[in-house]
């Protein structure tokens, strides 16, 4: 009974893997691991959507290089536990998402890393493509989360909420005896990385939020970054780095800005469009936060100041570690494919009915 997630996410900061046991009725972590991309592979990564074009060669390499990474990636994890492939049923893996299209004549969402140079360099059954069978239903394809947070976190005497801060921040709404609610609410840790590194060269994200603790918010940059169009579009929706990308900040006009002040602004529009989306649908009660974002204490301590007749806490305190989630996520829909379950996004990405999600590889 035991399934291993995969992913790399919006900032492609690290390759997530997480093994779970499902054995018992709740499942239960059994090891978790973030390892490194090859910086190359990964600046590659993060330049393509600035970039917006590939030659199909360079695409189909990139699709290549990707599976070989995490398929090393998980290796590497059974060796550092001395666990044994043969025991693992099968692998979920996300991939790296590269355009995020879920609207228009022909939608799509496109992940790369080919799952089979994952099931055939681990011999494990590869379930991935997850994204596709729901908007082939008309459904976002995305966020994926809430269906996997109803299973952990619904309690039946309040409404609950849980927001994954990743690259781009989610939020599930969980109420009382009805169906779980969830949607992008807008840039986190991708646009404040993205920043961040133009200004501190050699290092990845701004710990804690320190450079952002040292500035105010400058209130006519919030204002004009939350005219974007996608804060006032109705749910559901999703969004990635095609919106809100480097390039949409228009950096060559904050030149005149103090940098740690377009920081402390960055991490206040995170702040608020969640505190929008929270007001937006009258909701108080639990909010439990996840993702690397949780781990940035300046917006914490924002979040709790914005939204202060709301109960914030980490899901570390109901055992499931902060930046385990999302690879846990993906462990559970390898399982569900698995075991032919149809996964009810309806009122999350608007799909027309429930559905089984994605493909399967076969290890041998």
């Amino acid at each position: 009974m035991l399934t291993l997630g995969v992913l790399s996410g919006t900032s492609v900061d690290a390759i997530d893997v997480a093994l779970v046991d499902w054995s018992g009725q709740l499942p239960v972590l059994v090891a978790y691991a973030e390892l490194p991309w090859s910086e190359p592979l990964r600046q590659q990564l993060l330049a393509l959507p600035e970039r917006g074009h590939l030659s199909l060669s360079e695409f189909g390499c990139l699709h290549t290089a990707c599976g070989q990474a995490f398929g090393q990636a998980i290796i590497s994890f059974c060796d550092q536990y001395c666990l044994h492939l043969a025991d693992i049923r099968a692998i979920g893996s996300h991939g790296q998402t590269v355009w995020h299209q879920p609207q228009g004549e022909h939608p799509f969402s496109l992940q790369i890393g080919h799952p089979a140079f994952i099931a055939k360099q681990t011999g494990i059954t590869t379930v991935a493509d997850f994204r596709m069978d729901d908007i082939a239903l008309g459904g976002q394809g995305a966020p994926l989360a809430p269906a996997f947070h109803a299973q952990l976190f619904r309690d039946e005497t309040q409404t609950v909420g849980v927001l994954n801060l990743g690259g781009i921040a989610n939020l599930t709404l969980l109420r009382p005896n009805q169906p779980a609610v969830g949607f992008d609410t807008g840039p986190a840790n991708t646009l404040l990385d993205a920043w961040y590194r133009t200004h501190h060269e050699g290092q990845g994200y701004d710990r804690a939020g320190a450079w952002a603790s040292t500035a105010p918010v400058d209130a006519d940059l919030l204002a004009q970054w939350l005219t974007h169009p996608y804060f006032v579009q109705p749910y559901p929706k999703s969004t990635g780095r095609e919106d809100f990308s480097f390039q949409w900040l228009q950096p060559h006009r904050l030149a005149h800005y103090d940098p740690a002040v377009v920081q402390s602004s960055l991490l206040q529009l995170t702040v608020e469009s969640v505190a929008r989306a929270w007001a937006e649908h009258s909701v108080s009660g639990q909010l439990w936060l996840c993702g690397g974002g949780a781990l940035n204490t300046e917006l914490v301590r924002r979040l709790r100041l914005r939204l202060p007749d709301c109960q914030i806490g980490l899901t570390d305190d109901l055992g499931y570690p902060i930046q385990t989630l999302e690879a846990m996520l993906f462990a559970w829909l390898a399982k569900q494919r698995l075991d032919e379950i149809p996964v009810d996004l309806m009122t999350i990405t608007g799909s027309a009915r429930p559905v089984i999600l994605g493909g399967v590889w076969s290890g041998l």
